[in-house]
């Protein structure tokens, strides 16, 4: 059964502002979220570029090895034919064997690069395909775990700030005037939060209802926020709210394909 805290119990708590620790000021907790949102979107694309970055100075590296050593060959090429034409020259006592060993040196030296062309371009072609196809299933993942990363930033942000729950509760009731009455489902742990609240979340309770009881509910989380009011029911946890960006940033990328 739920314990039932009254409105009554509030009382001072903290004077400083709302997500003041996090540099936000008076923001709303729908622009607390998109905030860190975006620093997590941040982070994930790290992530994306470093690979990148990663995949391409190897190629540019492999291409420049690759590069330097068709100019050896060549160059090798070029002085095998010459000596071996020279050698079968001298031995023939002909000049045209000269010619003729040259020419062929510089036709082995030419099959040679052609080759290690045709490797490099085929090893670029597959480098970029497998690099493509890796990077479009990260980015596919890339909402999920950007949506982790705020999931994980903003419950720390609950254990250190009190005042980060306290706004997530006046978002979720700002709308809402003059109703009969209002329970707020948490966990134990929010609980005792809240009934330790500042004046203006009690100031603000009391604009939405004269009759506003916390109740203990086990089994949830302390990220959960359940607010009930005569027509309707308010999910304003922060797993919640995350998970319907979520579904919402899937959704576009859908329409988007």
């Amino acid at each position: 059964m739920s314990k039932v805290i009254k409105a009554s119990q509030y009382g001072p708590f903290m004077e400083e502002p709302v997500f003041q620790s996090a540099g936000v000021g008076h923001a709303s907790v729908e622009e607390q979220r998109k905030l860190i949102l975006e620093e997590a979107f941040q982070k994930a694309k790290q992530i994306i570029e470093s690979a990148q970055s990663y995949s391409s100075a190897q190629l540019r590296d492999c291409a420049q090895r690759v590069e330097e050593e068709l100019q050896e060959a060549k160059k090798q090429g070029y002085q095998d034919g010459f000596s071996r034409g020279r050698e079968e020259g001298e031995k023939a006592g002909l000049q045209s064997g000269m010619r003729q060993g040259i020419s062929e040196g510089e036709k082995r030296a030419d099959e040679e690069n052609q080759t290690r062309l045709n490797e490099l371009s085929e090893m670029i072609r597959s480098v970029e395909k497998s690099k493509t196809e890796i990077l479009a299933k990260f980015e596919s993942d890339l909402t999920d775990l950007a949506v982790t990363i705020a999931k994980t930033i903003i419950k720390r942000e609950l254990e250190a700030d009190p005042g980060v729950l306290h706004a997530i509760v006046q978002n979720a009731v700002d709308s809402y005037r003059n109703q009969a009455w209002v329970r707020i489902y948490v966990s134990g742990n929010t609980a005792k939060l809240l009934t330790k609240a500042d004046v203006s979340i009690a100031k603000e309770l009391e604009s939405v209802s004269d009759h506003v009881k916390v109740a203990v509910t086990p089994g949830i989380g302390d990220e959960a926020c359940v607010i009930e009011m005569p027509d309707q029911v308010i999910d304003a946890g922060v797993d919640t709210q995350l998970n319907k960006i979520q579904s919402a940033m899937h959704d576009s990328e859908r329409s988007e394909q």
